[in-house]
C-alpha cells in the first residue's frame, strides 16, 4: 500500500478523484495550462486558476487523464514548515540521497515553495516559506523547532528526512 505521512493512500485518492465526473468537469472548466519554471528544476508554478482546485483539496489542478499521482500537491495534508539554511553537510542533495528519495516542487502564488518528497511508497510535503531563496543544489533547510520539540522555540536544521517527512 502506498501511504503518505498521514496514512492516506495517494494513488487510490487520485484514482477516485480522476474518476469523479464533477472533478473532471471542474478541471475542464477551470484549469489552465500547467506552467513550469525554467530548467534545471522546472518547478510547477501555481496559477490563479489553480486556486479553484482547493475545492478538491489540491494546491494545483492535475489532468485527470494523467494516471500518475506523484505530482499531486494536496492542500489538506499536514505540511512541514521550513526555511532555507546554508547547506553544510546536510544540504538538500545529501538529505535526498541518504533517504533514497526524489522530489518535485510547486511554487505558490505567495512565493512559498511546496516540495513533494517521495521515497518508495511514502510521500510527504514540505512548505519552504522563503521559497525564492531555495536552490536544490545549494540549500539546506531548517524547521521550526516546535515541529520537532514542542517545548522549545527557534529553528533547527533538518539533518534527516526521517521523522520530519517520513515516519512522522
Amino acid at each position: 500500500m502506498t501511504t503518505n505521512a498521514q496514512g492516506r493512500d495517494p494513488q487510490r485518492a487520485w484514482r477516485r478523484l480522476r474518476e469523479n465526473p464533477d472533478y473532471v468537469a471542474d478541471w475542464r472548466a477551470s484549469a489552465g495550462p500547467t506552467v513550469r519554471e525554467a530548467p534545471p528544476y522546472a518547478f510547477r508554478r501555481q496559477t490563479e486558476a489553480d486556486l479553484k482546485a482547493a475545492r478538491w483539496n489540491l494546491l494545483a489542478w492535475e489532468d485527470p487523464h494523467h494516471p500518475q499521482w506523484a505530482e499531486l500537491f494536496w492542500a489538506d495534508v499536514a505540511v512541514v514548515e521550513a526555511r532555507v539554511a546554508e547547506a553544510g553537510e546536510h544540504g538538500w542533495p545529501c538529505l535526498l540521497l541518504r533517504a533514497g528519495a526524489a522530489f518535485t516542487g510547486l511554487r505558490l502564488l505567495d512565493g512559498a515553495l511546496v516540495l513533494k518528497v517521495r521515497r518508495r511508497r511514502e510521500t510527504g510535503q514540505i512548505r519552504v516559506i522563503d521559497g525564492g531563496a531555495f536552490d536544490p543544489a545549494l540549500s539546506g533547510l531548517e524547521v521550526a523547532r516546535r515541529q520537532v520539540e514542542r517545548a522549545h522555540r527557534g529553528w533547527v536544521r533538518i539533518e534527516s528526512l526521517d521523522g520530519i517527512v517520513f515516519g512522522r
